[in-house]
């Protein structure tokens, strides 16, 4: 895979919560983090190059350049996440297997509906489980510390900390997801689509798939399967392949489509 700048984008915002993970799980277990600011500058950095994407500014690879030589020893990790899915952790292969999970990455731009509360549910959340960090904004909050997850009702609550979600605050997290049994081989496979102008790309390799991870150019997207796409969501239809995006942030002549299925 060719380390563009979109490319090196979307890896940093994994390894913004990647670091983000390690820095609590040191900060629980062995008294401090290694670097506490490290989640907040991969972030202002990564949004800088996003910007600079969108915007078709020139140059930009000097600070793909350094935004990559930030992101350390998370590096591998980020790299089969983005490539495969995988994110280091072996997934069953075998045919029907019930009790493989599969990484799901969520990431949500809050809206104006969504603001001034502490929760925060979706029903393509249900059963989510191992969600030990969520990144607000760079900052990270620790499950049993910071929030609580609802794996019933697919519901984060923030009232531990106090946090009150605020309109355009990115969050973003990592959980596993059980893959069906009906779903068919377990391994994941990664496809790629340039888009045209308009609402609605095709990706014909993802009918009749399980979408765990997508990614729109530069920024992961939240992947709905059914009602009306906002923000950064992208509705998918599973039996035409279609993914629709919301109608004010509609697709650029030529961007990056990329999903990874199962």
């Amino acid at each position: 895979m060719a380390i563009t700048s979109v490319v090196t984008n979307s890896l940093a915002k994994i390894c913004q919560y990647l670091v983000a993970n390690n820095n609590a799980t040191r900060a629980g277990m062995f008294n401090g983090a290694i670097n506490e600011k490290m989640p907040t500058i991969l972030y202002m950095e990564r949004k800088a190059l996003e910007f600079g994407i969108q915007q078709n500014l020139t140059g930009l690879q000097g600070a793909a350049n350094y935004l990559y030589s930030l992101l350390g020893g998370e590096l591998n990790k980020a790299n089969n996440i983005l490539t495969n899915g995988g994110g280091g952790i072996n997934v069953s292969a075998v045919a029907n297997s019930s009790g493989a999970l599969q990484p799901y990455n969520i990431n949500v731009v809050i809206t104006a509906g969504q603001a001034g509360v502490s929760t925060l549910s979706n029903a393509a959340w249900v059963g989510l489980s191992y969600i030990n960090t969520v990144v607000i904004n760079g900052a990270n909050y620790q499950n049993g510390i910071g929030f609580t997850f609802n794996q019933t009702t697919g519901t984060f609550d923030f009232s531990l900390s106090g946090y009150v979600l605020q309109e355009d605050d990115d969050l973003s997290a990592l959980g596993f997801i059980p893959i069906s049994s009906t779903s068919g081989a377990a391994n994941p496979t990664t496809q790629y689509a340039n888009a045209t102008a308009g609402l609605v790309v095709n990706v014909p390799n993802a009918i009749g798939k399980v979408v765990s991870l997508a990614f729109r150019g530069t920024g992961l997207v939240q992947v709905i399967t059914s009602g009306t796409p906002v923000t950064n969501q992208a509705l998918f239809d599973s039996v035409t392949g279609n993914f629709t995006v919301a109608a004010d942030n509609p697709f650029f002549d030529g961007e990056l489509f990329t999903v990874v299925v199962y």
